[in-house]
């Protein structure tokens, strides 16, 4: 088993889904004890954005920022970005400038 920051990577051959709760917290289970890792406010699309706006429970909180201006780790066409930036139990939208999917982590608790 490796660590990489606060999650943890474990060989395997097979991969099994037993429960699915929905609300795409990560969670591990080692001996039957779950634990849980704290997720970042992130969010995962294509390449093909250049620029992305965010909302908060409506409000502007970033307005067409060059996606540069973000951390962010690429993997084949997908890209993940991240924000320091409290989002806990709100309304999150991200916008970009392409019509591709934006997939949005670190908001539920």
């Amino acid at each position: 088993m490796s660590k990489r920051g606060n999650m943890f990577r474990a060989p395997t051959n097979e991969l099994t889904v037993k429960n699915i709760d929905g609300d795409c917290t990560i969670k591990a289970f080692v001996d039957s004890y779950p634990f849980e890792a704290e997720v970042p406010f992130t969010w995962i699309t294509t390449k093909k954005h250049t620029w992305f706006s965010i909302r908060i429970n409506g409000h502007p909180v970033v307005e067409r920022a060059d996606a540069s201006l973000f951390e962010s780790v690429e993997n084949g066409i997908w890209v993940a970005y991240t924000y320091d930036l409290s989002v806990r139990n709100k309304h999150v939208e991200v916008f970009g400038d392409a019509g591709d999917v934006i997939f949005v982590y670190g908001v539920f608790t």
